[in-house]
């Protein structure tokens, strides 16, 4: 069966309703909103509660949460999405990655934050400009420390000295790889509370996002303006107690597909939908250009009990590999 048969058939290959949902109308302060969201979510307080992750075992005894029993009823759109059960673990071996793979590192900051004076050491010169702009201490580091840890990432991937990896930027800032490496590789990071992603793909476009769940704040407001009916609907449908958790894995998962494009906040949140069917498989609806959903999947990262995290590339079955970062990289 194909991915746009499985997401538009049931179980017993039953054809679903063609997708009904109208688009929320806009709101005149939707990019300020979002831009709030964005930083609302990034550093929570340390008193966030802690949330438990969906567990990631499949079959029959698996259990399945109130949240994900109705989105589970809701089928949209033709993307493949799936719920993420790869463990991390520590890389060893040459630093290769085939054109069918994406690779996934999970960085402590804490731990990261040890090689400082290496990391900055390894910065270009407009990089060094910008940290020196933070105005905290935490900020700047945090920075010197993402930028280390992609150069030494990178730099390994090239077969080449972290110092001397060129970046260029899009109009929306996004870093991307100079084009005098003449490479295939496209890379995108994402960081929240003491928690950093970094993602790389060839030939493919790449996203990836982690947001810390905050329990004070108010998702269902967010979903409601933002988000499609359907998923505001979802959302709603969900117990208290679990929505902060439920919220956060659908923002992310959002955002990665967002941050795979480039566009920033120019690329409205309710113009495609993520939502899952009875088979438990997760559909991407686009729906300016369906067709295009065929193009991607999106993944579910477990990454911790306090934060949610998804991964979106523009491969419809990619080799995914998950990776802790340690010292020794």
């Amino acid at each position: 069966m194909t991915i746009k048969q499985s997401c538009q058939t049931g179980s017993a290959g039953t054809k679903r309703p063609a997708n009904k949902n109208k688009k929320l109308p806009p709101h005149p302060n939707a990019q300020m909103e979002i831009a709030s969201v964005l930083w609302f979510l990034t550093d929570p307080p340390e008193t966030a509660r802690k949330v438990a992750p969906r567990s990631p075992e499949r079959g029959a005894s698996r259990k399945v949460t109130p949240f994900l029993v109705l989105v589970l009823q809701c089928t949209i759109g033709y993307g493949r999405i799936s719920y993420n059960s790869i463990m991390w673990k520590t890389h060893s071996g040459p630093y290769t990655l085939r054109a069918d793979q994406a690779h996934v590192w999970r960085v402590s900051c804490t731990s990261a934050r040890a090689h400082l004076n290496a990391f900055q050491e390894s910065l270009a010169e407009d990089e060094r400009v910008r940290a020196a702009r933070f105005h905290f201490e935490k900020g700047r580091e945090n920075y010197v420390v993402a930028r280390g840890v992609l150069r030494q990432l990178l730099g390994a991937y090239l077969a080449m000295p972290p110092a001397e990896v060129r970046l260029t930027y899009s109009a929306h800032g996004k870093p991307d790889l100079d084009t005098a490496h003449q490479s295939e590789f496209r890379f995108n990071l994402t960081h929240s509370g003491d928690m950093m992603l970094f993602a790389f793909a060839r030939n493919a476009r790449i996203g990836v996002d982690v947001e810390r769940c905050r329990p004070d704040f108010d998702g269902q407001r967010i979903a409601d303006r933002f988000f499609t009916e359907a998923e505001s609907s979802a959302l709603r449908a969900v117990h208290e107690s679990k929505r902060v958790h439920a919220f956060t894995q659908q923002w992310t998962r959002k955002e990665c597909f967002i941050k795979a494009h480039g566009e920033g906040l120019s690329y409205p949140l309710d113009t495609f939908s993520v939502l899952a069917n009875e088979d438990e498989t997760l559909c991407l609806d686009i729906r300016s250009v369906a067709s295009d959903s065929l193009l991607w999947s999106i993944h579910d990262l477990q990454v911790g009990e306090e934060y949610a995290a998804a991964l979106a590339v523009e491969c419809a079955d990619p080799n995914l590999n998950l990776f802790d970062w340690t010292s020794q990289e």
